[in-house]
């Protein structure tokens, strides 16, 4: 028997004094709002309350998104309300209750669980096409009498969580530049984006200790695995005078040629990039994190202080406002290189003209754009000329 104190218990909570377990992620943005990487820390809210007229009822507090003081919301086959934390006697007037995120998310509700820490890591991962938006919840730090009923004089406090990032963005393409990487994608249509999180396998500073290698291997773009090459046969060799004979296939006259597209930076149509490491629609381990943009509309970025020459596959993920990581995006992969602009590629190859398009007119008359045009496509042309030669 619980002893009636001659007035109901009172609680106070100063919205200051809660404070998080971890510190995960950054909290300059919805700082007591819940994400995923809460949820996955098994992170705990502590909650610091001055209680008056203390003695004898207990403390509970109850989860929901409607009034968790009405008890007909805490029983019965389909109740609204969660324990989180389960019943104590305040023995001062200086209270703390701690309460755990899964507790929050999981919403094991009564008749399945009628005590706190029913709350799983299974909880920080809802069921796919499960919604992005934010979910509003309110603790109630109640005093319950033996009828379940709530003693005047408790205290609330609202907050939100988000176990799920943004959809993932499409369309991802590389540009190549000295010691970096240029991004394009299009854009995620989620509304509630910060930004986007660029992913690199290998990260930076650790190239040629990873997955990646300097080739490209089949099913580009994909971030799939590439399948294993066929051990290859050794063919027997005719001669040229016995082609068409039996066993000698006749000798193809057309040239066998592959095509690179070296100008995006992206890999040729059906070669894969040598990761292991990052696949489109997973969610990314944050050690491959390499950059990252903000802005709900950017559609745009680079990867910067990367080794020239070296191989990286890179995907991009959409950050929610509460600093959720979204999926990844299609995985492309590209090498860093110097570029080299015409006028760098024209005095290497021996051009002697100086003071740029310009000094090319007569003095005190400018040069005709036709005229700047046919000289710049005669330089650039035997630039082409003296490296091929020199190849």
């Amino acid at each position: 028997m619980y002893a009636m104190p001659a007035q109901a218990a009172t609680a106070t909570l100063t919205e200051s004094s809660i404070s998080r377990q971890t510190g995960l992620r950054d909290q300059s943005k919805n700082p007591m709002w819940i994400n995923r990487d809460d949820c996955l820390a098994d992170d705990i809210i502590t909650f610091p309350l001055y209680v008056t007229e203390y003695a004898g009822l207990p403390m509970e507090v109850w989860a929901g998104g409607v009034d968790c003081k009405d008890k007909t919301a805490r029983q019965g086959t389909a109740p609204s309300c969660w324990i989180v934390a389960n019943s104590a006697v305040p023995t001062s007037a200086s209270h703390t209750v701690q309460v755990r995120v899964r507790d929050i998310v999981g919403q094991h509700k009564p008749p399945d669980t009628t005590k706190a820490g029913a709350g799983t890591l299974e909880d920080c991962t809802p069921e796919s096409g499960t919604s992005s938006a934010p979910v509003g919840v309110t603790l109630f730090f109640m005093f319950i009498d033996q009828a379940s009923n709530e003693q005047q004089g408790g205290v609330s406090w609202a907050t939100k969580y988000d176990l799920v990032g943004p959809s993932a963005a499409s369309g991802l393409t590389l540009g190549q530049g000295d010691t970096m990487l240029k991004l394009d994608w299009t854009a995620s249509t989620d509304t509630d984006l910060s930004g986007y999180q660029f992913f690199c396998d290998p990260p930076r500073g650790s190239e040629g200790t990873g997955s990646n290698t300097n080739e490209f291997e089949a099913g580009a773009g994909t971030g799939t695995e590439p399948e294993p090459a066929e051990a290859s046969v050794e063919e027997e060799t005719c001669d040229p005078e016995d082609a068409g004979e039996a066993g000698c296939p006749e000798a193809s006259t057309e040239a066998s040629t592959t095509e690179t597209d070296t100008g995006s930076g992206t890999t040729p149509e059906g070669n894969g990039c040598p990761t292991v490491n990052l696949f489109a629609g997973e969610i990314p381990d944050a050690k491959f994190y390499c950059g990252s943009v903000s802005g709900l509309t950017a559609t745009s970025g680079k990867v910067t202080g990367l080794v020239n020459d070296s191989t990286y596959s890179i995907a991009i993920a959409g950050v929610d406002t509460v600093g959720n990581v979204g999926r990844l995006s299609n995985v492309q992969c590209a090498q860093p290189s110097p570029v080299d602009d015409f006028f760098k590629l024209y005095k290497e190859a021996g051009g002697e003209a100086g003071g740029g398009f310009c000094s090319t007119g007569a003095v005190g008359h400018r040069a005709g754009t036709a005229a700047l045009l046919m000289m710049s496509v005669a330089a650039l042309a035997r630039v082409v000329r003296r490296r091929r030669k020199d190849a």
